[in-house]
């Protein structure tokens, strides 16, 4: 099985090092000229990801075809059952996320509800939140 960071790099665009265990790419989520992905692995083996054109890191997973999960290393102890593989991501990145997500959906319920109009592109942004939120969920509940 290979590790989160080589499941992750194997389907970037222009992945440049930028150091030991840091790397730059182009992000999948959005369309990007210059690499703006910063990519790093974790002290415990984990993938951090951070697009500094505002890409969340569940879109940039999304966009690869992955999971949150991916970004993590998998326990040789992790069967509940067996033939069941378990993931134990970190449960604060998980609420920080949706925590982040609901935000945009509660400030955009809030200008509807005081009657401000909202456009298209707000509708992706809430759309893209609700998403986040389902694929963070269905991350815990893999756990």
């Amino acid at each position: 099985m290979s590790a989160p960071i080589d499941r992750i790099l194997s389907r970037l665009d222009k992945v440049t090092s930028k150091g030991p265990d840091k790397w730059a790419a182009q992000c999948p989520a959005h369309r990007d000229r210059n690499p703006s992905l910063s990519i790093a692995r974790g002290d415990d083996g984990r993938v951090l990801l951070k697009c500094w054109a505002g890409c969340s890191s569940a879109d940039v997973v999304y966009s690869l075809g992955l999971t949150m999960a991916d970004l993590f290393q998998q326990s040789e102890h992790s069967h509940s059952r067996p033939g069941i593989q378990r993931i134990y991501p970190d449960y604060r990145m998980i609420l920080r996320m949706i925590s982040h997500e609901l935000t945009v959906i509660v400030i955009a319920a809030d200008r509807i509800y005081t009657g401000n109009t909202i456009d298209d592109r707000d509708m992706g942004t809430i759309g893209r939140a609700a998403g986040n939120i389902r694929r963070a969920l269905e991350v815990s509940n893999a756990c």
